[in-house]
């Protein structure tokens, strides 16, 4: 995709869907109730982890990446992921709510096949959406939409769901992947945003601490936005740039920054305003620990306060979450949520993503 990760909703026929109990196999394990990242707590201790969510996780070292785990039928849990009901945007319900909710989202391959599993803690059951034949598939993108049910799935990363199969190439170790959901029949629908990948083990971050030094990350991150009282004509938007980050190791933390910000707000599909307005979506100082994880604040820099309160409440209401990925903490990534935010008469949520590289 370009710098800015839009959905195209073009149709591809390629999918079968099964509301099951989930598929078995696979490095990540059952899908499970896997508690919300951003429910765990920071403080001396450092990042804490579910027992739940480390029966899922994958070590890059001894795997390789997203590619070699797909490719050989293995699954990849989202370690940091935001979910958010969403009921305004297809269907044209009438009314309903918008909320953050807690869940699980996993890829898993299947011969040339992927496996896309995701729940909610609200609809515990997992959904399983097929996609036949994503090894050959040259597209960051694929829809389905018909009366009963909108499913669209894409991949970010400038890569497409062939990449994520070619084993060859690479496809990097952390993937940003997204998704939407809407089923008519059930009143329900889900925007998904979250980072697959495989992981640095805990044993290499405690080494990182010990040795000291830092490491600069460089990505994309993007945040979209949606009216809690939803109505098909609500307001939703979304904004995103680009990501720096810096990890401190010796210190134990991590921050950065979104620049060169773009958003654009809309009532239902119809674009009201855009805009590239000057300042930064601040990552505040995070802790890092014994164990690979973080999660942390942000904020409105205050050239950005100054340029656009609207963007700048926006910033002011978000925190992320995320992990180190690679064999050596060559990537980083992970989600970002925040709301309910009010704005003069609207309130809405947010949820989004980001991964960066290590340039140095």
């Amino acid at each position: 995709m370009s710098v800015h990760e839009k959905l195209l909703c073009s149709t591809v026929a390629l999918f079968a869907l099964a509301a099951c109990g989930g598929s078995s196999g696979g490095n990540g394990g059952d899908v499970g109730d896997v508690d919300d990242v951003g429910s765990s707590d920071v403080g001396d201790v450092g990042f804490v982890i579910s027992s739940e969510e480390q029966v899922l996780r994958v070590f890059a070292e001894g795997v390789g990446d997203v590619s070699d785990v797909l490719a050989s039928d293995g699954s990849l849990s989202a370690r940091s992921v935001s979910l958010a009901t969403t009921l305004e945007t297809y269907t044209g319900f009438d009314v309903g709510t918008n909320e953050l909710v807690e869940g699980s989202l996993r890829f898993e391959g299947d011969g040339d096949d992927l496996l896309v599993t995701f729940s909610t803690t609200g609809d515990p059951t997992p959904t399983t959406v097929r996609i036949v034949g994503a090894a050959s598939l040259d597209d960051d993108q694929v829809v389905i939409d018909n009366p009963d049910m909108y499913f669209d799935l894409f991949v970010g990363n400038g890569q497409t769901f062939a990449d994520l199969f070619d084993s060859t190439t690479g496809s990097g170790y952390a993937v940003r992947v997204g998704l939407y959901f809407q089923d008519g029949d059930d009143n329900f629908g889900l925007s998904g945003r979250g980072v697959i990948g495989t992981e640095t083990t805990d044993m290499i971050m405690e080494q990182l601490a010990i040795d000291g030094g830092s490491a600069s990350y460089s990505g994309y991150g993007s945040v979209e936005l949606r009216q809690t009282d939803a109505t098909f004509n609500g307001f939703n938007g979304f904004v995103d740039g680009n990501v720096a980050l810096v990890a401190d190791f010796g210190a134990g933390e991590i921050s950065g920054e979104m620049t060169n910000l773009f958003y654009q707000f809309r009532t239902g599909p119809v674009v009201d305003e855009t805009g590239n307005p000057d300042g930064s979506i601040l990552f505040n100082n995070a802790s890092l620990g014994d164990v690979n994880g973080f999660q942390g604040t942000m904020s409105a820099s205050p050239a950005l306060r100054a340029a656009n309160d609207q963007i700048a409440d926006i910033a002011d209401g978000l925190t992320y979450s995320g992990a180190f990925y690679g064999p050596a903490a060559e990537e980083v990534g992970g989600a970002i949520e925040g709301g309910p935010t009010t704005i003069g008469e609207d309130s809405f949520v947010s949820n989004g993503f980001f991964t960066a590289i290590d340039r140095d």
